[in-house]
């Protein structure tokens, strides 16, 4: 089908091969991820994706066509994606921005901001595996503010890293 290898596993995982459509759009594969994680009725349920190999490489192709304006399309189209790979080794889940849920604001940093902020890789969306057009991708996203993905801004810096680094008072 001419799919990245990671996205190609998934679907042989996910559809048995009666059911697999012909085309597998990215729109397509964001929309069964969507309707697993909502736990939809015949949805099989795939395992955890591995967060080294087909993660970056389901996040790359789920990432092509998503429209980078302020209309709301781009947290509509990801929402409830579980594919945002942390530097701590989990994956996090794409969020609407100010939606009420468990799932904290990550962060894009530089590799000086990786290296101060290096304990804590829970709020660190990891690049390292991921394409230079799928950084860029989320690099916009984070740019619009419509997601929990966001740049390390001083605000940012200030409400949600130094909290986390500082001891608690006793």
């Amino acid at each position: 089908l001419g799919l990245p290898a990671g996205v190609a596993q998934m679907m042989a995982t996910l559809m048995p091969v009666q059911h697999r459509p012909r085309i597998i759009s990215p729109e397509g594969v964001r929309r069964l991820l969507q309707a697993r994680e909502k736990g939809q009725q015949q949805v099989p349920q795939y395992g955890r994706l591995d967060v080294a190999s087909e993660a970056p490489e389901v996040l790359s192709f789920c990432l092509t066509g998503i429209p980078l304006d302020n209309s709301g399309a781009a947290s509509a189209a990801l929402a409830g994606l579980q594919l945002l790979p942390l530097c701590d080794g989990t994956l996090t889940t794409f969020v609407p921005f100010g939606a009420k849920t468990q799932h904290q604001q990550v962060f894009l940093a530089d590799e000086t901001e990786q290296l101060l902020l290096s304990t804590l890789g829970s709020l660190r969306v990891d690049c390292l595996h991921l394409s230079d057009e799928a950084v860029s991708t989320l690099l916009k996203l984070a740019q619009l503010g419509a997601t929990n993905l966001a740049l390390l801004t001083p605000q940012a810096l200030a409400s949600h890293v130094l909290p986390k680094l500082l001891p608690k008072p006793a």
